[in-house]
């Protein structure tokens, strides 16, 4: 690969990255939804005699960001309603 295909990957990813934000932009007022993160990481590079050279970067995941503390605190308290109730 050469530096142009390098270039290419990092637009690539990035652009990922940019519509999972404007995902989160529109959906910042939705009841229960979830910010979310794309995940950037560095493709497998290629060997070479000196070692290896680099290819890039690709979107590896694009992940849900919560607080599971939060989140096991709700499920337990809305069980505690429940019986309760």
């Amino acid at each position: 690969m050469g530096v142009f295909e390098n270039s290419v990957s990092g637009m690539l990813a990035f652009r990922k990255a940019l519509g999972t934000t404007s995902h989160n932009i529109s959906n910042v007022n939705t009841e229960g939804f979830s910010r979310q993160r794309a995940e950037l990481g560095t493709r497998t590079p290629t060997g070479s005699g000196n070692g290896f050279i680099g290819n890039g970067v690709e979107t590896q995941t694009v992940r849900r960001v919560f607080d599971q503390t939060r989140e096991t605190s709700v499920q337990r308290n809305l069980s505690e309603f429940q019986q309760l109730e």
